[in-house]
């Protein structure tokens, strides 16, 4: 079962120099923390917060050329988990066709940030939080 969520925040553990991204349930108090690289970690802030690189970085190239070609991101999901490697599905709505593409939670939740797209999280991930 999918359970919708949002980004709650990004952090670092300074005790180690960890990235995460903590996604929170939207209608309960579970979560899932997900470790993310710096740059993941720079450009969900930057696109949360609105902020505009002077050049277009990769999740704004993605998000440029999916609506250049008359698409719109429609949606993402982390789906599952395997050997604490968290896996991810984006899907590209494009007129009746949709397009549902393999990512990294990180580069997906990049692209989402500052949208008003939904995220979803299978139910089996989350934790109580």
């Amino acid at each position: 079962m999918l359970i919708p969520v949002q980004i709650r925040r990004v952090l670092i553990r300074e005790t180690d120099q960890t990235f995460l991204v903590e996604l929170a349930e939207k209608n309960g108090s579970r979560t899932l923390p997900i470790v993310i690289g710096q740059l993941e970690s720079q450009a969900i802030m930057r696109r949360l917060s609105g902020e505009h690189a002077p050049r277009p970085m990769t999740h704004d190239l993605l998000d440029n050329a999916v609506c250049g070609l008359g698409g719109e991101v429609a949606g993402v999901t982390v789906v599952s988990a395997k050997e604490g490697v968290f896996y991810a599905r984006v899907l590209i709505r494009q007129g009746n066709r949709e397009v549902d593409l393999d990512a990294r939670p990180s580069d997906a939740l990049a692209l989402a940030a500052g949208m008003d797209v939904p995220v979803w999280v299978e139910e089996s991930l989350l934790v109580d939080g």
